[in-house]
């Protein structure tokens, strides 16, 4: 049974989902109200936010300001993630102070979701590995 996690300032946490390639961390896809109104906002390692999205199934999500634990949670997903060319790895960081380990994610959406507006992102992603 897993524990039901709350975050004071969003209700359901925050996931951060750092898309990892080849021992760094490159993106970070970050997903709001997973339950209701699920969106998402992409960045990357510097917290610019992207142009693009993935899965045109979640809208964009809102500017959410760079966590302050940010560096912590980057170097724990580049620790576990130190072999394959790609792994996703899922935080949470409740209250901006606890970060917590979600998943390893290798194939997201299985390989099949699609990324958004423009197409060409798959060529800018797909370069990484």
């Amino acid at each position: 049974m897993e524990r039901y996690l709350v975050d004071a300032t969003h209700g359901i946490p925050l996931d951060y989902k750092c898309w990892v390639f080849h021992g760094r961390v490159e993106f970070i896809q970050i997903d709001f109200n997973r339950y209701s109104n699920h969106s998402r906002t992409i960045v990357d390692r510097q917290w610019r936010r992207q142009a693009w999205g993935h899965n045109p199934l979640y809208p964009p999500g809102p500017n959410v300001e760079r966590p302050a634990r940010l560096d912590q949670m980057i170097e724990i997903a580049e620790r576990l993630a130190v072999d394959p060319d790609f792994v996703r790895v899922d935080l949470y960081c409740i209250d901006g102070v606890r970060i917590l380990f979600g998943e390893l994610t290798f194939a997201p959406g299985a390989g099949w979701t699609s990324f958004w507006p423009d197409r060409r992102v798959d060529v800018r992603v797909g370069s990484l590995w």
